[in-house]
């Protein structure tokens, strides 16, 4: 994984309750080497253009994808997800 320099916000009302910290990924570069992307949780709001993905068991939202975005920013990670704690795991290991 490369070294993360900077992570954005979203202004939606889900990432701005949650206080999500995002880190653009390009699909290309993005690879799941552990479980499997579409266990994952999936709900989708407003427009639809977004598919925020979350944690079946804790509900922690780990990525969005809009498909519709720039190249290279049609995925964002949540840059608290990134990283193996103790506190919590995730059965899905990413690497960009």
């Amino acid at each position: 994984m490369p070294e993360l320099e900077s992570g954005g916000e979203c202004s939606c009302s889900i990432c701005t309750k949650k206080g999500y910290l995002w880190v653009p990924a390009s699909r290309d570069a993005f690879r799941v080497v552990k479980g499997d992307e579409d266990a994952l949780t999936s709900y989708k709001f407003g427009t639809g253009a977004a598919t925020h993905k979350f944690c079946p068991n804790c509900a922690t939202a780990l990525l969005c994808s809009t498909p519709t975005a720039p190249p290279g920013r049609e995925l964002v990670l949540n840059v608290y997800c990134l990283f193996r704690s103790t506190k919590h795991r995730h059965d899905l290991c990413i690497e960009c």
